[in-house]
């Protein structure tokens, strides 16, 4: 997430498809459940259940290949999914 950059959090989660799952296909391997989030404009953030049961978040643009983990601060303010 770009410092200073609004976004809507608003939308519900929901699971990613399996065409998307393999967009992400450098999470698949480390979630053992992969939730998105649209958060407009093509991105999203993904929410991770990693095997320790934590969960970690990215911000993901799909149309730039680009996936990044979001900073701690941001992490704190975000709700994981059900």
């Amino acid at each position: 997430m770009i410092s200073g950059e609004e976004v809507s959090l608003e939308n519900p989660w929901r699971k990613t498809t399996e065409s998307e799952n393999y967009k992400f296909d450098r999470l698949t391997d480390e979630c053992e459940k992969l939730y998105m989030k649209d958060i407009g404009s093509g991105d999203f953030i993904l929410a991770c259940l990693k095997k320790n049961k934590s969960w970690d978040f990215y911000w993901a643009t799909p149309k730039k290949n680009e996936l990044v983990p979001l900073a701690e601060e941001i992490k704190e303010e975000i709700t994981p999914p059900n």
